[in-house]
Formats: C-alpha cells, sequence, structure tokens
C-alpha cells in the first residue's frame, strides 16, 4: 500500500475527513486505498483517492490554493516550487496533479447503529396501500 507523506498540515486538512493535495508526480489512481503520513508518522486511519484532476501551476485558482494550503494563489505556486526547487521541471508545462482524499469509513458495530427510521414490518404495509389506492385511479383502455 502506498503512503502519502506530508511535511505540514497545511491548512489543518489532516484533521478532516477529506482534504485535497497539490502534487508534481502522478503517483495515484482513483479508488486507490493509500495511507497518509506525516513527517513519515503514519496516521491511523486509510484513506482512499476520490477524485485526480490535472492541472499547471499557473492555472492553480485562489480557491484551489487556499483550500489547500491556506495561503494565497501567489503564495501557493511559490511553496511548490520552493518544495521541488531541486528538481528541474519547467514549471510553464509541468503538470500537477490536484488529488481528493477522503478517510475510509469503517463499519459501525450493530450496537453503535441508529435505529432505522421505518420499522420493516410498516414498508410492506405502506406498499399494499399504494397498491390499492393505484388500483382504483388506472383508467382503462
Amino acid at each position: 500500500m502506498q503512503v502519502l507523506n506530508f511535511s505540514n498540515n497545511w491548512n489543518g486538512k489532516l484533521d478532516c475527513d477529506s482534504f485535497t493535495t497539490l502534487r508534481v508526480k502522478d503517483k495515484f489512481t482513483v479508488g486507490e486505498v493509500i495511507m497518509v503520513a506525516l513527517n513519515r508518522v503514519n496516521k491511523k486511519d486509510l484513506y482512499y483517492i476520490i477524485d485526480k484532476k490535472v492541472t499547471r501551476l499557473s492555472s492553480i485558482t485562489e480557491w484551489t490554493a487556499r483550500l489547500d494550503t491556506g495561503y494565497s494563489v501567489e503564495e501557493c505556486r511559490n511553496l511548490l516550487k520552493t518544495m521541488y526547487k531541486n528538481e528541474n521541471f519547467d514549471w510553464e508545462t509541468k503538470p500537477v496533479y490536484y488529488y481528493l482524499i477522503a478517510k475510509k469509513k469503517q463499519p459501525k458495530k450493530k450496537e453503535d447503529q441508529q435505529p432505522e427510521l421505518f420499522e420493516k414490518s410498516v414498508v410492506p404495509t405502506l406498499g399494499k396501500r399504494l397498491e390499492r389506492k393505484n388500483m382504483y385511479t388506472h383508467e382503462s383502455n
């Protein structure tokens, strides 16, 4: 299982059930289950990739920048350039991958589940009433 490592909990995102991340490598596929780590320490939950978009550094919007990093679009762009300063990227053409990630929910134990809104015995009764009502409203040919 792949690990997505963060050096910083940008914008407090790792405290949320869903978050985004901007990456310069096409490392993950939609639907993939991954582990998330902060400074190489794995978080206890599993996560999965919900969606992935491909963009360019120049196309990152204020919305994307603020939600992902908590910084303005210019600060976000400079942050990425700083993080990858040892790479020889042409930032005009380099794809940037924008991942949407969510915590993988564990199924609840039966005793933790809330009771159903309708008891199972009510649903068939309601269905029978609807059938009887519809029986009288259909027109014959």
